[in-house]
């Protein structure tokens, strides 16, 4: 048996793009801001706050990144050149990327996709890092030119529900109870 702990699943939240609302996104952010504007219809008529969000810039301010050599943490500061540029809002090391990986809150919006930064933590010291687009793992496949094929994991079509997965072990043990 192998432990792990609830940082496992802050790296697969990470690697997923799934933001935590509170910690990688607040209120002082709009909807844009936080990268959230799929979530968004605005010919919705009636929602509360469309007015406000037809009023503002539509530009995202959070990123992924992604250090080879460091692995990134809350609150490491990321510079371009020597203007500090933003903030890490969480990281990881990520076993599938073999990488560290995280969030950036920039403090401005900017054309940030893509482009190599420094990054400064005071426990690790230094690095490089690459800004990216959230979700990582769709990224990966993508780069690996593997596309993604379902028919492999369900050839008939039929994707088990919930219950038919948990039930049919309970099932098969019971009839070998005495």
């Amino acid at each position: 048996m192998m432990f792990s702990s609830l940082q496992s699943i802050n790296t697969r939240r990470i690697e997923a793009g799934i933001l935590d609302s509170g910690s990688d996104f607040n209120t002082s952010m709009t909807l844009f801001e936080s990268g959230l504007d799929k979530f968004i219809n605005l010919q919705k008529d009636g929602f509360i706050g469309k007015k406000a969000l037809l009023n503002v810039a539509r530009v995202n301010r959070i990123y992924g990144l992604m250090c080879y050599h460091l692995i990134p943490s809350r609150g490491d500061l990321i510079f371009d050149r020597n203007n500090e540029v933003g903030q890490v809002i969480t990281g990881a090391h990520s076993p599938s990327l073999n990488s560290g990986i995280g969030y950036i809150r920039f403090h401005r919006p900017g054309k940030w996709f893509g482009q190599n930064l420094s990054i400064c933590s005071i426990n690790r010291g230094s690095g490089t890092c690459k800004i990216a687009n959230l979700p990582f793992l769709i990224q990966k496949r993508e780069f690996q030119g593997k596309p993604v094929n379902r028919s492999k994991c369900f050839p008939d079509g039929h994707r088990p529900t919930y219950f038919e997965r948990v039930k049919k072990p309970d099932q098969e043990i019971l009839k070998e109870m005495p």
